[in-house]
């Protein structure tokens, strides 16, 4: 689809690595493409190797335009980039690249930015000599025409305090970026102008497009149609409020994961909120529509860990609460009190209380309790290491979490969402 569409050049974000580096080399050497990222290393002889450019450059109109891709170190843990792969700091290798650029005699340097909207404001401010910023990640919405969107372009001073531009168009390619930049002689941008464009139905789709998709449509769309259940009321499954809080969805995922677990005796639940994806509307809900929720075949992960080892995974899991961090912890079983105003790692959380056999109880920090959550977290996605290094008796049960949702809502239906005090602010 992105070869029809006719990209000029793609920097890798997390979610490429999802599927391991072998899957991403596939894909790659598919694309009509360059792929760029300046702070990634692949190891001489593996999969990768050659395949991601630490810059390219591309004349348009006479005129030779540096792009720097740059991804964020992040993917470490929140995907799977496999040993081969690692990840520098995106400030320093951004300095070296456009040192190496202005050295060629290229002033016009475009970074492609896979690192979120936060990030970008600091490489803006710290990296002297970057023209512009497209970015991702942060899934911002920028908009001159949206209320409560963020202006469209972001300006931040760079340490020689030339204007740099900072662009974001959202995800799911739901917007469509519009950026116009005029030059000035020495690479700054002096006018940057344009818009995000929502692609909705008064676009005509694509005839070759079109025919692309159309052998794939009827096999999934049978598939996603199927009836799940019946929902009484809207499921909240927003960003927002899933990376920041107590949020509707995150209480139906975890306690359906503990409905499926029950006959073991697990009785506390953890899932990361940028697990979900999405939110769900009453009346009846469609397989669809679960996996637009729980979109990454995440399976169900079962594992024995300490109290102490819970508590760490927890106050990890509030530490980056201003970013809209995925790693944000939704429950069931557990409780806690949160305060963001306290430092990150210096103890966030508070009073946590975990369901015993006779009801609430203070958590235990020598104690072993069994936790239900999923592959991916087991595995130290998200920086829940402690999880990887600190659990035991870990066992995948590769049902998919996606599954465990819908036989949870159809066999509680008409169901309704509850927020019951699990995390306290």
């Amino acid at each position: 689809m992105m070869n029809a569409i006719g990209v000029d050049a793609m920097t890798l974000g997390n979610h490429e690595f999802n599927r391991g580096p072998d899957s991403l080399a596939q894909m790659i050497e598919t694309a009509e493409f360059p792929f760029t990222s300046c702070n990634i290393s692949v190891t001489p002889g593996s999969v990768l190797d050659g395949k991601i450019l630490p810059a390219l450059v591309l004349e348009r109109g006479g005129e030779q335009i540096a792009i720097l891709g740059v991804t964020t170190p992040d993917t470490v843990f929140l995907s799977s980039p496999g040993e081969d792969v690692s990840f520098a700091d995106e400030v320093e290798s951004l300095r070296a690249a456009v040192a190496e650029m202005q050295g060629r005699g290229i002033s016009k340097i475009l970074v492609l930015s896979h690192v979120g909207y936060v990030r970008d404001q600091q490489i803006a401010a710290e990296v002297d000599g970057i023209s512009a910023i497209i970015g991702g990640h942060s899934h911002t919405l920028m908009s001159n025409s949206t209320d409560g969107a963020v202006a469209y372009a972001g300006l931040v001073a760079s340490p020689s305090g030339r204007a740099v531009p900072i662009v974001q168009a959202f995800a799911f390619s739901r917007y469509l970026g519009d950026l116009t930049l005029e030059f000035g002689d020495d690479g700054a941008v002096i006018s940057a102008s344009g818009d995000t464009v929502l692609l909705d139905a008064t676009y005509a789709p694509a005839e070759d497009i079109e025919a692309l998709i159309a052998p794939l449509r009827a096999p999934i769309e049978e598939l996603t149609r199927r009836p799940v259940a019946e929902l009484a009321a809207d499921i909240d499954g927003s960003r927002e409020n899933c990376r920041a809080r107590e949020c509707e969805m995150g209480n139906t995922v975890a306690d359906a994961m503990l409905a499926e677990v029950a006959p073991l005796g697990i009785r506390l639940a953890l899932a990361n909120g940028g697990g979900l994806r999405a939110s769900l509307g009453a009346g009846t809900v469609t397989l669809g529509d679960v996996l637009t929720v729980l979109p990454f075949q995440n399976t169900l992960y079962t594992l024995d860990v300490s109290g102490a080892t819970l508590q760490a995974a927890l106050e990890h899991g509030v530490n980056d609460v201003a970013e809209g961090a995925g790693r944000f912890p939704q429950v069931g079983g557990i409780r806690f009190r949160l305060d963001v105003s306290v430092a990150p790692d210096s103890g966030r959380v508070s009073d946590i209380e975990v369901m015993g056999e006779d009801g609430w109880e203070a958590l235990d920090p020598a104690k072993t309790y069994g936790l239900v959550t999923n592959d991916f977290m087991a595995g130290g996605g998200d920086g829940y290491g402690m999880l990887r290094s600190g659990a035991t008796n870990g066992y995948d049960t590769a049902i998919d979490l996606a599954e465990v949702l819908a036989r949870y809502l159809s066999e509680n239906e008409p169901f309704a969402p509850v927020l019951d005090g699990r995390i306290l602010q």
